[in-house]
């Protein structure tokens, strides 16, 4: 199924979105959910704890860049050293503000982070989660962690994080992208 394009309709986009997670958001995220079933649960997550809605699309869409590298791999070779959080920044850099993008492209850094400044956070990883710290980087420098935990969006990344690990739960109830509908239109590149 083609990567939905945002061209100035934000109803066609929401109804093209909702059908690629529906299709290729299928393929299992852990050992429990779909990449669009944890999508959606870290989404419903920030919006009944009262997160802003730019931190509510940032969990919407946070792992998009999985599905984006599961369906093109045209785009996979252009882009082959890039991780998926940088693959997701590329494509909705296109579409939402950099308040929407920056909790994405650094949420990967953040569990780097929070497994670097807190030894027991490792333990509560899944062991899928354990597997790719390992291939994103692993445990980071004092200078990477300053450099982190000094940047713009560092608060945000952290508080998406959070959400995306307590997003793994079979069968949860879960808002659909329509939902966001507002937010969606909110927070579009003007």
């Amino acid at each position: 199924m083609p990567i939905p394009i945002y061209v100035n309709d934000p109803d066609k986009f929401i109804s093209d979105l909702t059908d690629w997670y529906k299709v290729s958001g299928q393929n299992k995220y852990d050992e429990v959910v779909t990449i669009s079933d944890h999508m959606l649960q870290a989404a419903t997550i920030a919006h009944d704890e009262g997160a802003s809605k730019t931190d509510v699309l940032s969990c919407l869409f946070h792992d998009i860049g999985h599905m984006i590298i599961d369906e093109d791999e045209s785009y996979i070779k252009e882009h082959r050293n890039k991780y998926h959080e940088t693959v997701a920044a590329d494509y909705l850099s296109k579409i939402f503000i950099d308040d929407v993008i920056g909790p994405i492209k650094n949420h990967v850094n953040a569990k780097r982070w929070l497994c670097s400044t807190d030894k027991t956070y490792y333990d509560f990883l899944s062991p899928a989660s354990k597997q790719s710290f390992e291939e994103q980087g692993g445990y980071m420098t004092v200078k990477e962690m300053e450099a982190f935990s000094s940047s713009k969006y560092f608060h945000h990344a952290i508080k998406v994080r959070e959400i995306d690990d307590r997003a793994k739960i079979k069968d949860k109830q879960t808002n659909s992208i329509q939902f966001y509908r507002d937010y969606i239109i909110d927070c579009l590149i003007s």
